[in-house]
């Protein structure tokens, strides 16, 4: 290795450190009860960041398929195979970032995905996990797992209620 591409190295990790340093400075906000004594997890400015690079991918990755479909291009059989599970993914990273939200109080779990908010007693709620590949997600009794964006801001302050309930909060 040359000495130049070494220098590009060290100054490549003294970025990504840098950036690490200033996300979480941004990534945490102290997040007080609303009136009815519950505490929303909400993105930060760097989620929606993130909900925007997403979106352009989600348009891009489908503007492909579209372009293989439509005309000759020598990429074609790349984008018919990898174009839909990457659109997928990405429409799905918009999804948990920009609706899917997490709600908590003492007395019950609030969760809204495709079907708008939904109330949950503490009984059913078994815990809070995370899925390595599709993010963090909470376990409910006899539903399937329910997808939120886990970072930004009422994270620690929903961990709290959890703890306070015995029940597992476990974020990526």
């Amino acid at each position: 290795m040359d000495i130049k591409a070494f220098i590009f190295l060290i100054g490549g990790l003294c970025v990504f450190f840098a950036l690490w340093i200033i996300y979480a400075r941004l990534a945490y906000r102290e997040q007080k009860p609303d009136d009815m004594g519950r505490i929303t997890m909400t993105p930060g400015i760097v989620s929606w960041l993130m909900a925007l690079v997403s979106t352009a991918f989600f348009v891009l990755f489908s503007v492909m398929i579209a372009q293989a479909v439509m005309g000759p291009s020598d990429d074609r059989i790349l984008w018919f195979l990898l174009g839909p599970p990457l659109t997928a993914l990405m429409g799905f990273s918009v999804y948990i970032i920009a609706w899917s939200r997490l709600r908590v109080s003492s007395a019950q779990v609030e969760y809204r995905g495709l079907r708008g908010w939904e109330v949950f007693e503490w009984d059913r709620v078994i815990c809070v996990d995370h899925h390595a590949g599709l993010g963090n997600r909470l376990q409910i009794t006899g539903r399937r797992p329910q997808y939120f964006w886990g970072y930004g801001y009422g994270v620690q302050e929903t961990k709290a209620i959890f703890d306070s309930k015995d029940k597992p909060f476990v974020v990526g």
